[in-house]
């Protein structure tokens, strides 16, 4: 190998590798915005051309009238919580679309007949009992 560090002059090789990735990514952005494709044409209508793409776009509809309210409320909490930890770097259009798509693939993924008899099961359980369940559940994990 030829890459031997003189331990001498060490901080000073690093600094110039550091600069010199520097400078290639700083050199690289700035081609990148003189290429015309990062340019807008002002004489396309963008919003009807989107608009057109999508008109045939179907919402993504999921059926919850079977989850309780109260779980509805906690799930978007928590949906809320995943996008504030996990996507915090997008933008904020994002952010209530990011937490409907969580929510919505949930509930689409949920058993509903467990779900149910869970709900029937519950209403059986003590609060006790139901709190050291919970608790029982996090040591799992």
């Amino acid at each position: 190998m030829s890459d031997i560090i003189d331990l001498n002059n060490y901080e000073s090789s690093t600094e110039n590798i550091v600069l010199s990735v520097g400078e290639e990514v700083k050199k690289e952005v700035q081609e990148q915005f003189r290429d015309p494709v990062f340019i807008a044409d002002t004489s396309i209508d963008y919003r009807e051309r989107f608009l057109k793409k999508y008109e045939k776009y179907e919402p993504y509809v999921v059926d919850d009238s079977y989850v309780d309210d109260e779980d509805k409320v906690n799930l978007l909490k928590y949906c809320k919580g995943i996008v504030d930890l996990e996507y915090s770097a997008f933008p904020s259009p994002m952010y209530e679309i990011l937490i409907e798509k969580i929510y919505k693939d949930t509930i689409n993924n949920m058993n509903k007949e467990e779900y149910l008899q869970e709900k029937i099961n519950m209403k059986n359980k003590s609060v006790l009992e139901l709190e050291m369940e919970k608790i029982s559940n996090l040591n799992k994990f």
